[in-house]
């Protein structure tokens, strides 16, 4: 069963973002069949960015699945 990601966790996750260095915000889309994520781009600094997520909502007990585009993922 999918988890519910509320707008609490994502303002936490964007807290630990800009804590980590990492100048951008990720964006919850929520929609009838699911919600999805994105952040603004950093461009070489993607990968930090993705790292920095999956730990957030790792210990959250919810793994986010990344799309093939580095600035998208789901849950």
């Amino acid at each position: 069963m999918a988890k519910i990601v509320n707008t609490f966790d994502v303002e936490a996750c964007n807290k630990e973002l800009a804590a980590a260095g990492l100048s951008t915000r990720i964006h919850l889309h929520d929609a009838c069949g699911g919600q999805f994520f994105s952040w603004d781009s950093l461009g070489e600094r993607d990968g930090e960015v993705r790292e920095a997520v999956a730990r957030f909502f790792s210990s959250r007990g919810i793994q986010p699945t990344f799309n093939d585009d580095p600035s998208f993922y789901v849950l």
